[in-house]
């Protein structure tokens, strides 16, 4: 009896499996066609969501604003979302020849991967640290929580803003992106500058005034380095605290007095319709140069 309904049973688990692993399957990127502005290849979103997305990115082409292309597959299979995203982008020729204007939303459901894609005509409206941006504020919250929809149409939504902006505006988006990337020069010294407090204080105590001296000049030079980019000024800012290390310690070092130091920081205070069916979505012969940003939820 075993014997017999082992095959049947080996048959059943094998098709089961295939059912199972079957969304897991790549498609690989040149056997993706470009025919609409949405590619859902996972099946991720439902038909109205779908035809809202589709209308709003046909305006924009129609437009002359960008020729986007949002692409969901449900994995990679181990290919690099940036190479896979470019290797559509340039196949497929999103966005004007002249005006390179095209942009590519990849996301690779099942591996949890995601990039936005800009063509070279959009890259200085739309820098790799805007687009960032917008995926941690915009795509990522929302990705987390299982709402995808509303995470597409926000990324898309926050891109086409900077992009619509005027010049000023659009501007002073980029440097604020471009100032949070960079964070706080203070910030980013301030561990380095403890340490260098931390390990000349005792020193100087110890080893009395040269030493001490030496030591301070030295490193407030390296740290003057990291803060001002600039060797001549390293060695002034050197030069001034050596002075000052054998001021305070020149006296006293020998026989163990100190004086305190003190440094200072400063404080810092997509409306609905129907799908355009019939309408050619082909690329126009835009150039992609790499531009853009990725990442995971």
């Amino acid at each position: 009896m075993n014997a017999r309904f082992l095959p049947r049973l080996s048959y059943l688990l094998a098709a089961f499996c295939l059912f199972c692993c079957a969304p897991l399957w790549a498609v690989p990127a040149e056997q993706l066609r470009l025919d609409r502005p949405v590619i859902d290849q996972a099946q991720l979103l439902d038909a109205a969501s779908v035809a809202r997305i589709e209308n709003r990115l046909y305006a924009l082409r129609d437009q002359a604003l960008v020729q986007a292309a949002v692409v969901i597959v449900d994995s990679t299979d181990g290919v690099e979302a940036f190479d896979y995203a470019l290797s559509l982008a340039r196949r497929w020729q999103l966005g004007d020849a002249q005006a390179n204007n095209g942009l590519l939303f990849l996301v690779a459901l099942q591996d949890r991967r995601f990039f936005i894609l800009t063509g070279r005509g959009i890259e200085g409206a739309l820098p790799d640290v805007s687009v960032a941006r917008i995926q941690r504020n915009q795509l990522v919250p929302a990705f987390r929580q299982g709402q995808y929809m509303q995470g597409i149409e926000n990324t898309i939504n926050a891109l086409i803003t900077q992009l619509e902006a005027d010049p000023d505006t659009r501007a002073q988006m980029i440097a604020a992106d471009k100032k949070a990337d960079s964070g706080d020069p203070l910030e980013q010294v301030l561990p380095t500058a403890m340490m260098i407090f931390v390990l000349c204080f005792p020193l100087a105590m110890l080893l009395g005034k040269f030493v001490s001296g030496l030591l301070g000049g030295a490193a407030v030079a390296g740290l003057s380095y990291f803060i001002f980019g600039l060797g001549a000024l390293s060695f002034v800012f050197g030069f001034f605290f050596f002075v000052i290390f054998l001021f305070f310690f020149g006296a006293q070092g020998a026989s163990g007095g100190s004086r305190p130091i003190i440094i200072s920081g400063g404080s810092g205070g997509f409306s609905g319709g129907n799908f355009g069916g019939g309408r050619s979505y082909g690329g126009g012969g835009g150039g992609f140069s790499g531009g853009g940003a990725g990442g995971s939820w």
